[in-house]
């Protein structure tokens, strides 16, 4: 447990790139939408950097009405949709239908085309039930999500058909596809009967009575000049002009609706609803349903940007990028800084700051579980506590401290308790004790760590003011004693990142720091045992600079950084320590960037932290951005 030294401990009583365009939402943090509305085909969405999945809705047009019929409706197609980062989606968003005509679709597609709305071409033949069956040679049909668009009403003013809804019910074979609902006849002897994709409509010729469209391979064999015009893979068939008393249109969709019959004595039927698909069996949560709001024809992409953690192995391989929860961060938005320990038992302590600006806790457990985020408690029963910056340091026997900065410029610390402390609760804290920088200095940024011999290190960043003029120092505090400030940087002061990784050996080298200065660059120094400095020095710097960093110590007498370049790529980069032949003592490995999402590409970050998790490996927590 730690106590000041010289004092007993109290309690106060006291860069992204920006988002695709036509989105909305804080680029490279929390939720972002992006809505096509706007007609227009092959609009295009490419899948930003640390995305993997999309949420997308897709709602197709609802037929056009007539004077005396309502087109049907059209469909809503939702699913999460598998992605790799810099994919590039096709949008379709169709016009809105005129009277009596069919619905347009609304598509996703893998690549763009050419063929407007029909896909004829990427199909050779259909099995029993109309469903396009076998591709044409060598091509595959590009669309991923289809919302069919409802069939167009019937004209004439006794009684035309309604159109038929797109359809909505599942099917087994293929997956995730749907015919469309049938169009209704016009009013008539035969009433309201089906047609469309759910029946056949069983008249022949240019009768009386308009009959609803057919599907493709149960439509009316009767002379064709009465017949509504087949739906085709994407388009659905004009309504029959066999009279005045037009049939509706089919409505647009995987596979179109049936255009409805004419009348001649009463109104024309309605064309048949378009069918929908989303990705066979490659998408999730799939959901097909009647848009029954008759919402405009649209498509709808959503993601959210996640902390995601990834594990360095001994033996220098990386492990697979994962999403860390945002539960119990406020409205589950992206932290706005992270600080990480690792723990004897395995497990890794994180600190992040809350888009409300109070600081959270979690726990990613040995087992790959995660506690969920809860708020640290602030000073005096206050339920939080908030500030710039903050940092967390394993101290040994299962405690660790958390050390921040507060609102009011100073350097607080916090011990959270382990499961041997007692008579401490596990999870319990110690409150909040304050610690003053030098000269009235108001406190920036904080870092922290412990070394082998069990000292407690303290470095924080602060500035001053005097004759107008602003100046940032850094300082440096051991055992919780008195603050001092470090000597020996360039006048481009410490800016940016600052920190501290503490070897965990009696032999190791010493405690490593690191600043970033404000031009970018890093900063290196070590504290030896025998409490001299080397001085500062300029390492290596990641291509582009630096923007944000991290370090910690490893059992070895190693010390691993890991750091943000201008463009957010993250790199790892390791100063040997004395323990690790056949590199020499003080070396470098170089800066190196680990593999992205599914080992391609990079990872493009915003903050980072790391952590050493017993037996030479480390956890990385970076704040994804694109």
């Amino acid at each position: 447990m730690l106590a000041a030294a010289g004092f007993a401990t109290v309690v106060p009583a006291a860069p992204a790139m920006a988002a695709t365009s036509g989105c909305t939402g804080p680029s490279g943090s929390g939720n972002v939408t992006c809505t096509f509305a706007d007609p227009g085909q092959n609009q295009v969405f490419t899948v930003p950097a640390n995305i993997a999945e999309l949420n997308v809705t897709a709602i197709g047009g609802p037929g056009g009405g007539s004077a005396g019929a309502s087109g049907g409706t059209g469909a809503k197609v939702t699913a999460v949709m598998p992605v790799t980062v810099g994919q590039k989606l096709y949008i379709d968003v169709p016009s809105a239908a005129v009277a009596g005509g069919g619905g347009g679709a609304a598509n996703i597609k893998n690549t763009s085309t050419t063929t407007g709305n029909n896909y004829s071409y990427y199909h050779a033949t259909y099995d029993q039930n109309g469903y396009p069956s076998a591709p044409a040679a060598g091509a595959v049909d590009p669309r991923v999500i289809v919302a069919g668009g409802g069939g167009g009403a019937g004209t004439g003013s006794a009684g035309p058909g309604a159109g038929g809804n797109a359809g909505i019910n599942s099917l087994a074979t293929p997956p995730q596809s749907t015919y469309g609902v049938a169009g209704t006849y016009g009013d008539g002897t035969y009433g309201n009967g089906a047609g469309g994709n759910n029946g056949a409509d069983l008249n022949e010729g240019c009768t009386p009575y308009g009959g609803g469209g057919g599907p493709l391979v149960q439509r009316p064999t009767g002379d064709g000049t009465a017949n509504g015009s087949p739906g085709i893979p994407g388009r659905g068939g004009a309504g029959s002009t066999c009279s005045s008393l037009s049939g509706g249109s089919g409505g647009d969709g995987w596979v179109g609706g049936d255009g409805g019959r004419s009348g001649v004595i009463d109104g024309g039927g309605g064309g048949g609803g378009g069918s929908s698909y989303a990705l066979g069996s490659a998408a999730k949560n799939v959901s097909i349903t009647t848009d029954t709001a008759r919402e405009a024809p649209q498509v709808v992409i959503s993601y959210t940007y996640k902390p995601y953690s990834v594990t360095r192995n001994a033996d220098g391989t990386w492990g697979d990028w994962t999403a860390a929860p945002l539960t119990g961060l406020p409205q589950n938005g992206m932290p706005t800084q992270v600080s990480a320990t690792g723990m004897d038992d395995g497990s890794t302590q994180y600190v992040a700051k809350g888009t409300d600006g109070n600081f959270y806790l979690a726990l990613h457990n040995s087992d790959g579980t995660w506690s969920g985020w809860n708020a640290l408690p602030g000073v005096g029963g206050s339920p939080n506590f908030g500030g710039p910056a903050s940092a967390i340091t394993n101290i040994g026997s299962g405690n660790s401290v958390v050390t921040a900065v507060g609102l009011d410029g100073k350097v607080w610390y916090n011990e959270r308790y382990g499961p041997n402390s007692s008579p401490h609760n596990n999870g319990d804290w110690s409150g909040w004790t304050s610690l003053s920088l030098p000269n009235g200095a108001t406190a920036t940024k904080v870092a922290t760590s412990m070394d082998g011999l069990s000292r407690f290190y303290i470095m924080a960043t602060g500035t001053t003011t005097a004759g107008g003029v602003t100046t940032t120092s850094t300082y440096f505090s051991s055992n919780l004693g008195a603050f001092s400030q470090l000597a020996g940087l360039p006048t481009n002061s410490p800016t940016g990142d600052i920190a501290l990784a503490g070897t965990r050996t009696t032999n190791g080298n010493g405690t490593q720091m690191a600043v970033i200065d404000s031009m970018g660059q890093i900063w290196h120094q070590m504290l030896k045992p025998d409490g001299t400095y080397t001085g500062w020095a300029k390492p290596a710097q990641p291509t582009g600079g630096a923007t944000h960093l991290a370090a910690v110590g490893m059992t070895n007498g190693d010390a691993q950084f890991i750091a943000t370049s201008s463009n957010g790529t993250v790199y790892h980069n390791i100063r040997y320590g004395p323990n690790s032949s056949p590199h020499s003592d003080g070396s470098w490995s170089g800066w190196g960037a680990p593999a992205g999402l599914n080992h391609t590409g990079t990872f493009k970050a915003g903050q980072v932290a790391i952590a050493d998790t017993g037996n030479n490996t480390t956890q990385t927590i970076a704040t994804a951005t694109n």
